[in-house]
């Protein structure tokens, strides 16, 4: 009865013409990958929502952006950039955490041309955004300062940013980061949970692996530093909203990781 519900047989228009990697894109993003699966979000039944496709889900607890459209994303997502970030590191949005770096994993071990042809297919799904959402990483950077004189709400945020992630986050240079965590699509969603997990349970790369490391600070920052850092991180950060209920999410994920 759940398939009869919810299996669609229709077939997707993707493009015209015979675009090779387009097909074999489709084909595997589509099916082997099933990127949708965590990319498109569900309905009670746990169905993929028709007409949603790719407009953003989650994972295991971690939110999934959108890989269309309604990307939050500061830096649009190019081929390229899709390319290297399913493979290990993007220079202009980084690498995968959570779910998401265990599939980069397995993509290390496949074809070369088969992914290129996952990141042709997904790019094909990302429009390049309106021009006031495409800010320039030059911008990004030099988002950096608050002046908490005005804002004391931020302050202990600022100090918590200032003593334990300044040092590698303010265009240090160091390896595998961002110049700016300003860059970072997830800062930019509309939930904080994988800026959270980050925070509490740090990264990690693969044993054997060159990539990114930070420490965890799940164990010496409490619910309310953890809070606070992450408000900061947005107001500096972003230009979006403050993430609501935040101190119930905080808690919720270190309860979790627990």
């Amino acid at each position: 009865m759940w398939n009869l519900a919810f299996v669609g047989h229709e077939e997707r228009v993707t493009a015209s013409g015979q675009d090779a990697a387009l097909v074999r894109g489709r084909y595997l993003s589509e099916g082997l990958s099933h990127c949708g699966g965590c990319h498109t979000p569900r309905n009670r039944f746990g169905a993929e929502e028709t007409g949603r496709h790719f407009d953003g889900g989650e994972a295991e607890g971690w939110w999934a952006p959108p890989l269309n459209a309604n990307s939050p994303a500061p830096v649009p997502w190019t081929e390229e950039s899709l390319f290297d970030y399913l493979r290990s590191w993007d220079a202009q949005h980084g690498g995968a955490v959570g779910p998401m770096a265990r599939v980069g994993e397995e993509l290390r071990r496949a074809p070369e041309a088969d992914v290129r042809a996952i990141a042709h297919y997904v790019a094909s799904q990302m429009p390049r955004p309106a021009p006031d959402r495409s800010s320039p990483i030059e911008a990004l950077v030099g988002r950096h300062q608050i002046d908490t004189a005005q804002k004391p709400d931020l302050a202990a945020g600022a100090a918590i940013y200032g003593s334990a992630c300044a040092r590698c986050h303010d265009d240090s240079g160091v390896p595998f980061t961002v110049r700016s965590l300003a860059q970072h699509t997830t800062l930019w969603g509309p939930d904080p949970r994988n800026v959270i997990r980050v925070i509490v349970d740090g990264i990690r790369p693969a044993e054997g692996q060159a990539g990114g490391i930070m420490p965890p600070f799940g164990a010496v920052l409490g619910t309310t530093q953890i809070t606070q850092l992450v408000v900061y991180l947005r107001a500096r950060f972003t230009d979006q909203p403050a993430w609501t209920s935040l101190e119930q999410t905080v808690r919720l994920v270190t309860r979790q990781n627990s």
